[in-house]
């Protein structure tokens, strides 16, 4: 049995110890028999191949946060991970150097996790990276992050449940593909359970640069390990422009709608999802952790549910359904329009005040994990009636979350 001393002397326990802020001295290590009055032992929080509880990912994930104060993390939009260095273990794939040397051709950096600190090795899945590599203990380090993306290929007859455990109770989205590419070595290495090779290094290094791409250019609903890929949601991003060309607004200090502009002003996006038959409305999105503030409407948060109108010249208008009243622009003071006015829900009828034009942007976007992440995910899942175990955790963790996104969707 390891004693105190010993276990300090693993550089990665240490660093996990350093980072919760315990030192030898925490620890009691008696020499002789001792009577204990009263001792808890908790139950464990995961068991291998058998349960994984949301609080070894909060336990973990805090870990994680702990850790990256004083490193240098690892960055980058393509990141390999690579077993090429291993003496020994699950998996081999006999020629991936060779694989490596095609996806630096195609910018990739290659990362030995082995060879990181245990908080570097966090940094992986953090920074907004979306690291790829063959499924091992490598992505044992998602866990350590909130909401971590991933592409984790398989080349093993299944995933094993360890890693589908850990995604389940932490919002992963780890992406687990397979290839035919990928078959049996004639050459068997017997310091791995498993040996494989790639039949065609240019067509798998094409396969996964192209799905790493098409993975960080969307939004997705994680997959959390119960389903082997992460589904895109399928939505366009506008600016609204009112009837005078002006940029609809968001006042990041009162959320108010205006036309208006300045140093605390910045364009609402508008959301209009491809599901048919949800494709009518739009959604004002504000992105900027704040409530969407639209005087007379009964509607509240930093999402507003809008019924479009779309008038024949190829104008838009928007019906608040929650006072059934279209959105209106009234001048912030006496004057034109043209000088700034405010956006309210006031009118039954439309006239030119009513109307709005859609400009398509691809500057939509929202940083992973949060709650406004979760309330799009939220969305889209409650349109498609899609990806229950999904839904189930954010009903458990952010059950506010869902309600408000029911109250939205299904106003009256």
């Amino acid at each position: 049995m390891r004693g105190l001393d010993e276990v300090f002397t693993f550089k990665w326990e240490a660093e996990i110890f350093d980072a919760l802020g315990l030192t030898k001295d925490d620890f009691i290590t008696p020499e002789i028999p001792v009577t204990i009055r009263e001792l808890v032992v908790p139950s464990p929080a995961f068991a291998e191949q058998g349960y994984c509880y949301r609080k070894m990912a909060e336990f973990c994930n805090r870990i994680g946060d702990l850790s990256q104060s004083a490193i240098n993390p690892v960055k980058g939009e393509k990141i390999y991970l690579s077993r090429s260095k291993l003496y020994g273990g699950t998996l081999l794939i006999d020629n991936e150097p060779l694989l490596e040397k095609a996806l630096i051709d195609r910018g990739f950096q290659i990362v030995h996790p082995e060879e990181l600190t245990f908080p570097e090795q966090i940094s992986l899945f953090r920074n907004h990276n979306t690291p790829v590599g063959f499924v091992g203990s490598a992505f044992h380090t998602s866990i350590f992050t909130p909401n971590p993306s991933g592409v984790a290929i398989n080349a093993k007859s299944h995933v094993d449940a360890n890693y589908t455990m850990m995604d389940g109770v932490n919002e992963a989205e780890i992406d687990y593909i397979e290839s035919d590419l990928i078959i049996e070595s004639p050459q068997k290495d017997h310091r791995f359970f498993e040996t494989k090779t790639i039949t065609n290094i240019d067509l798998l290094t094409q396969n996964i640069s192209d799905f790493v791409t098409d993975k960080r250019s969307g939004i997705h609903i994680p997959n959390m390990g119960q389903k082997a890929i992460s589904r895109p949601i399928d939505f366009t991003s506008f600016y609204l422009q009112s009837q005078t060309g002006r940029y609809i607004n968001i006042d990041l200090r009162t959320g108010r709608l205006t036309t208006e502009e300045g140093p605390f002003h910045k364009k609402v996006f508008a959301l209009v999802f491809q599901n048919p038959e949800w494709s009518r409305y739009l959604f004002l999105f504000n992105i900027f952790d704040s409530s969407i503030g639209l005087e007379g409407s009964l509607q509240d948060g930093p999402v507003k549910k809008l019924l479009l109108t779309r008038n024949n010249n190829g104008e838009t208008s928007l019906l608040d359904e929650s006072v059934n009243l279209y959105l209106t622009i009234t001048p912030t003071v006496p004057g034109p329009i043209t000088n700034g006015g405010t956006v309210t829900s006031s009118t039954p009828e439309i006239s030119d005040y009513e109307k709005y034009s859609l400009e398509p942007t691809n500057e939509f976007n929202i940083r992973k994990g949060t709650d406004m992440h979760k309330v799009l995910c939220l969305i889209a899942m409650k349109m498609d009636r899609s990806s229950v175990g999904n839904y189930e955790f954010y009903n458990q963790t952010v059950p506010h979350l869902v309600s408000f996104v029911d109250r939205i969707l299904f106003v009256e």
